[in-house]
């Protein structure tokens, strides 16, 4: 059992957004990046153009400090956020998948080596020589991809795994392949994206509208790649996880709402984007406005934090799907809880000896609650209790201290409460003094 952290404000759930969706926003970056580069190189040599050498020259210094620098620096600010969050979940994947994350580590080091030698050698090795090293790197980058989605995919659907326990099995689960692709595609519309941003440092007219159409064209075949795959990942999800997008989507009862909200925000975004990237594809405009391209970026991501966030939505009430909740508690071991109570494992034991309810259902709050909300903050409780009555929180607490493991038609994106009738009572009691008159 490990120590808990809870903040206010924003909170454990807030605090991993802020620096997940930002971190993979711009790793998809590394890894369509490095094959723009290395293409874009290819391309100006090809056609005898210095303007588009340059242009890939100038790119590739941005390209070096937003992934490596920012990169490298949020990624670890991952693992300390999910390590604080789920501390449970976090030691579940890395001892199911430790050599997925050496090889993964691996590949990342030689990533790293790469961009800096590519960086660094302009015009200091010959021409083919510098294209290998940007090859080199575009490869790592997309070894990585395709080690870390087998993880993360994983997580919502670990399909056989659950038979054979075997780490090929988790990896290759059953919406391996479409994310894959998926986020292949996302890689390509985000690189293209980038580039339309360092379009405007393109000197001549006419490499500047190449480059502009070429960067569209990312855009377009990246987004149609991704939208077709995103059909592909849909019929190849668990069958409950299907069902809940269905109905969130139909507003159908049993349905998130939250899940179709997000995916038609993601949606217009999307489309924006793709409208705008055919406009430069097809119209090879000489320019486009330094305010325009930051929007496209910001567009994006927020596109990208919406499709991430709906993942999330839809993997609830687990961390790693019909294995490990939210809240870190594994589903094998939620009725041994309830049985004989949840806080007796804790740290916060010896508050089962005396008469203090408030401080039990405090204790429980925080072991089982705090890791999606806070007290007044982002998901903050009391604003979620607004409203309530002493009825409505017994309610709420029957269903989810006796609700099935495989899910129940109301609250199904919480996990169930793991606790005897002794602490349910004392989270009562405490949700009740939380209530305002």
């Amino acid at each position: 059992m490990f120590p808990v952290l809870s903040p206010e404000g924003v909170g454990l759930p807030g605090l991993i957004a802020l620096i997940a969706v930002t971190h993979v926003f711009v790793a998809h970056f590394a890894v369509g990046g490095g094959m723009y580069l290395v293409t874009t190189e290819r391309w100006g040599r090809k056609l005898g153009r210095p303007g588009l050498v340059g242009h890939a020259e100038r790119h590739s210094r941005f390209f070096v400090l937003l992934t490596l620098v920012f990169g490298a620096l949020s990624g670890v600010g991952i693992w300390f956020a999910i390590g604080l969050a789920s501390p449970d979940s976090t030691f579940f994947l890395i001892r199911t998948f430790v050599w997925g994350w050496a090889t993964e580590w691996c590949f990342f080091l030689i990533e790293l080596t790469a961009a800096v030698v590519y960086y660094k050698t302009w015009r200091r090795i010959d021409d083919k020589t510098h294209m290998a090293v940007g090859w080199v790197y575009a490869l790592a980058s997309i070894t990585t991809l395709l080690v870390i989605n087998g993880i993360l995919s994983f997580m919502l659907s670990p399909g056989a795994w659950h038979e054979t326990k075997s780490f090929w099995s988790g990896v290759f689960n059953p919406t391996y392949w479409p994310t894959t692709f998926l986020r292949l595609g996302v890689c390509a519309f985000v690189a293209g994206s980038f580039g339309l941003f360092t379009a405007r440092h393109v000197v001549a007219d006419d490499d500047r509208r190449l480059v502009i159409a070429r960067a569209g064209r990312w855009i377009v075949s990246g987004l149609v790649v991704a939208a077709a795959c995103f059909v592909w990942t849909r019929s190849a999800l668990p069958a409950d996880a299907a069902g809940i997008l269905e109905r969130s989507l139909d507003g159908a009862r049993g349905g998130v709402p939250l899940l179709a909200t997000l995916y038609r925000l993601g949606g217009i975004a999307f489309g924006v984007l793709f409208l705008v990237g055919l406009v430069c594809a097809v119209a090879k405009p000489t320019r486009l406005p330094r305010a325009a391209a930051l929007g496209l970026l910001a567009l994006g991501l927020f596109g990208f934090g919406c499709a991430e966030y709906a993942r999330e939505v839809l993997r609830k009430p687990y961390s790693v799907r019909d294995v490990i909740y939210a809240n870190g508690i594994y589903r094998d071991e939620l009725e041994h809880h309830r049985e004989v109570g949840f806080l007796t494992s804790t740290p916060e034991a010896h508050l089962l000896q005396g008469t203090d309810d408030l401080a039990i259902g405090d204790a429980l709050y925080r072991r089982q609650c705090a890791v999606c909300h806070t007290l007044d903050g982002y998901r903050g409780l009391d604003g979620l209790l607004e409203g309530w009555d002493t009825n409505r929180v017994g309610t709420f607490l029957t269903v989810m201290s006796k609700q099935d493991p495989a899910r129940a038609a109301i609250w199904s994106s919480m996990p169930p409460l793991a606790a005897n009738q002794r602490e349910v009572d004392a989270l009562r009691t405490w949700m009740l003094a939380r209530l305002k008159p």
